[in-house]
């Protein structure tokens, strides 16, 4: 008795499925090289580490619980080393950002719907419908998700033009190959079950005997229980000595092993819970100087409509002009003020400078002896929600060209041009955060003054993660952002990558502060949460005020 061995194309085909499976792990070394560091890296791309993990573990328990090795040992330890990939999966999947527990609960339906199919349909083995479910189920999620992946980059990586930024075309690249290796990958997946229904055969094979004596020895013993097996007269095949080739696979795969397990524990390890400050830890702020009180607590006049700078707006069809608000206490008499720039939030499609937070936040700044500038940007006209690059780029020009006009106009605004910090919500916050990251100016005007700023402050903010691969060409900016833990807008993966990536580029602890809202939504700022009586405003001005304050360098300024 033996077990039928498959054709050596199945074997062919089940290897070169696992090397496929590597297609979504080698999004992640993209990640490194990106951002260059492994930390960033696992949290936003552990999840296909783990995709690629069950790939070679699926491949690997059917290789050797269906095809070669006989015996329930084999079949039971392929079952399990399928099932652990399974479990880890599905972990991954849960914290997976923005749709985790909806993809899960989708993976797990239609893997169940196929799964039934296969046991009412196909005539194998219970294991073969497990694999063949597992086929059609792998198959149809790798292509619905790299085509979505495709179609988001198609919107996160496009210009003003809506064509693919030139910087960006090797990563959108990058999404393309991958979807066409699912393809590829599923027509393998088809071909090997198709291998599987033609060849299968039963387990035990009739074995034939050599004729005359030996067949009446046979039928002698044809009352026994069991027929005995013919002796194998067959010589053992002769062990193969290693060769440079195999060591190298063995090396490569062994390595190709360590970076998917390294990947899915980093990921599970850094999602388990957001980096930061939760704000019910907060300890009372610390803050010194004037700047720390509303020394003008009344009379603070707004001009509106201050013209800053113009620039070319495809959607506008010509030349769009951009326009600020100036709020400031009517009894300051600085000679050097120091500014805050307010950048409202909306998607970059819509929104503008009269939001109420910003006209609430510039009141309150403005009360403390700063002088605040409420900036509108270009807005693109999409039906997505999905920002374009060009919308993000051309938001922080706008931005860049704000800071140099106050510059410009110093003595006018008697403002100090070495204090200047940037303050926004949403869009507004992820502008904010990526000013210094880009060394382009633009063309919204007044050029060949600088646009640098001191600080940046955001409400469900992050670095715009496209341009991790630049490197600031000054002292890293302090960073300080309010994020609610369940911001399905914002996820919070995007501000914890910021603040790991922050740290990896060498911001101290103090300037590179994340303060979580659990519990909060998008915007956590203005509605009491989590049955917290207060608004998170009340308790996270102070600190802001404080963070302002150390990082500008205004505690022995003079008070006005």
């Amino acid at each position: 008795l033996k077990l039928s061995r498959r054709p050596s194309s199945w074997r062919l085909a089940i290897a070169v499925h696992a090397a496929l499976g590597a297609r979504w792990a080698a999004l992640s070394l993209l990640a490194l090289w990106k951002s260059g560091t492994l930390i960033v890296t696992f949290l936003v791309s552990g999840q296909l580490c783990a995709w690629s993990l069950l790939v070679v573990l699926v491949d690997v328990a059917a290789f050797f619980g269906l095809a070669e090795v006989p015996g329930w040992r084999s079949a039971v330890g392929g079952s399990a080393v399928a099932a652990i990939g399974v479990v880890l999966v599905a972990a991954i999947l849960l914290r997976s950002p923005v749709i985790g527990q909806h993809l899960a609960a989708g993976t797990l339906i239609l893997g169940a719907l196929v799964c039934g199919l296969a046991f009412c349909c196909a005539r194998q083995t219970r294991h073969l419908k497990l694999y063949y479910a597992w086929a059609i189920t792998e198959s149809l999620l790798g292509i619905i998700v790299a085509y979505v992946m495709q179609l988001a980059a198609s919107y996160l990586l496009a210009d003003e033009h809506r064509r693919i930024d030139p910087n960006m075309k090797f990563l959108y690249g990058a999404f393309q190959v991958l979807l066409v290796l699912t393809w590829i990958s599923a027509v393998v997946q088809v071909f090997i079950v198709c291998l599987f229904s033609r060849h299968r055969r039963p387990v035990e094979e009739l074995v034939t005997f050599e004729e005359g004596s030996r067949a009446q020895e046979l039928l002698a013993t044809a009352g026994q229980e069991s027929i005995p097996s013919a002796p194998d007269t067959r010589a053992a095949p002769p062990v193969r000595p290693w060769t440079w080739r195999g060591l190298v696979a063995g090396i490569a795969i062994m390595l190709y092993m360590a970076w998917l397990l390294v990947g899915v524990v980093g990921f599970l390890f850094l999602t388990a819970s957001m980096p930061g400050d939760e704000i019910s830890e907060l300890s009372q702020a610390h803050c010194i100087g004037c700047f720390c009180r509303p020394r003008y607590p009344s009379n603070i006049t707004v001009t509106r409509n201050v013209k800053y700078g113009e620039a070319s707006d495809p959607h506008a069809g010509g030349r769009k002009q951009l326009f600020m608000d100036h709020y400031r206490a009517a009894a300051m008499n600085a000679s050097a003020a120091p500014v805050v720039v307010l950048i409202h939030g909306g998607a970059f499609s819509g929104g503008d400078k009269e939001t109420s937070l910003l006209e609430e936040e510039g009141m309150e700044l403005a009360k403390h002896g700063f002088m605040v500038f409420s900036i509108d940007y270009r807005l693109e006209v999409s039906k997505h929600q999905l920002p374009q690059n060009g919308a993000v780029r051309d938001a922080v020009f706008d931005a860049k060209a704000a800071v140099r006009f106050v510059v410009k106009h110093a003595a006018e605004f008697r403002v100090d041009i070495n204090r200047i910090a940037a303050f926004g919500s949403s869009a507004g916050a992820i502008t904010a955060a990526s000013i210094n990251f880009q060394r382009q100016e633009g063309d919204s005007g007044n050029e060949g003054y600088p646009s640098n700023i001191t600080a940046a402050v955001g409400i469900s903010g992050c670095f715009w993660p496209w341009w991790a691969s630049s490197r600031p060409s000054t002292p890293i900016t302090p960073w300080f952002d309010v994020h609610g833990d369940h911001d399905y807008i914002v996820p919070p993966f995007l501000p914890t990558a910021t603040y790991y990536y922050l740290r990896y580029l060498g911001l101290p602890s103090a300037d590179n502060r994340l303060v979580v809202v659990p519990g909060g939504k998008h915007r956590p700022w203005k509605m009491p949460v989590g049955g917290r009586g207060e608004a998170p405003r009340d308790t996270l001005r102070p600190h802001l005020l404080a963070f302002l304050v150390r990082t500008m360098k205004l505690q022995k300024q003079p008070c006005s």
